[in-house]
């Protein structure tokens, strides 16, 4: 299923998911003391942020039916 074919109530609990596993993430980068895992933790984090990013966009346009631009780097 495309992003294109799913309803509004599917990217929110996709956001959702998103949302708890980049808090995840954070405590990792804040309270781990080995830097390889908080160099990790902070990739998988910034992956996640530019998912976030997209389903943040989706759900707008279905809200609005306006696009927003998505800043990648």
């Amino acid at each position: 299923m495309s992003q294109v074919d799913k309803t509004i109530g599917q990217l929110i609990d996709e956001l959702s998911i998103l949302n708890v596993k980049v808090y995840h993430l954070v405590d990792i980068i804040h309270d781990e003391g080995d830097d390889s895992k908080v160099a990790e933790a902070a990739r998988k984090a910034q992956e996640l942020n530019l998912q976030r990013s997209r389903l943040v966009n989706e759900i707008d346009r279905l809200l609005t039916g306006k696009e927003h631009s998505i800043k990648t780097r």
